[in-house]
């Protein structure tokens, strides 16, 4: 019953033609304060335009109530990098518990299939990816510091007393 209405509750605002529109690859789970994307999130969908030239960006909000219809609003024209923004509205996503967002990240990437989900990381981020990607059964390439190509990313490690950056090349997840 949840999963219904969680997917119930999902809408889409495509903002490009139907001809220009074309199959998401990348989704930005964004945050919303009052009626505002956060600064965060915008610097999330920044990076996602460094995943390709030809990427499309879905920007994913949830919460209940008119500010969250007020921060769709705004989110689908806060960057010209994002092509839709998808709302989910429910009370069970109020608050930015891990659980039901993880689960909701879960249910959009079956029905989607993006090839990269980005989060903030922030408390947040770190609290809600871990249990996303273990329900997609995925390994999360975490505190990425640049992008460098599609499947490319820097991070730092912490070894020993050193930091160090670390590129990862992989397949599609």
């Amino acid at each position: 019953m949840a999963i219904r209405s969680l997917l119930g509750s999902i809408t889409r605002r495509t903002l490009l033609s139907p001809s220009l529109a074309r199959h998401a690859s990348t989704l930005v789970v964004a945050e919303h304060e009052s009626r505002s994307i956060k600064p965060a999130s915008l610097s999330a969908v920044e990076a996602a335009k460094r995943l390709g030239e030809d990427n499309s960006i879905s920007m994913l909000l949830a919460g209940s109530g008119p500010l969250l219809q007020e921060a769709a609003e705004q989110a689908a024209s806060c960057h010209p990098s994002v092509s839709e923004v998808l709302i989910a509205d429910s009370d069970r996503l109020l608050y930015p518990l891990a659980e039901p967002w993880a689960k909701l990240i879960q249910l959009i990437q079956q029905k989607e299939g993006f090839s990269h989900i980005l989060v903030t990381s922030d408390s947040f981020g770190k609290n809600v990816i871990p249990r996303a990607s273990a329900l997609l059964d995925v390994s999360p390439t975490t505190d990425v510091t640049e992008i460098t190509d599609t499947w490319q990313f820097v991070r730092p490690i912490y070894a020993g007393n050193v930091l160090c950056a670390v590129r990862y090349t992989g397949g599609n997840p």
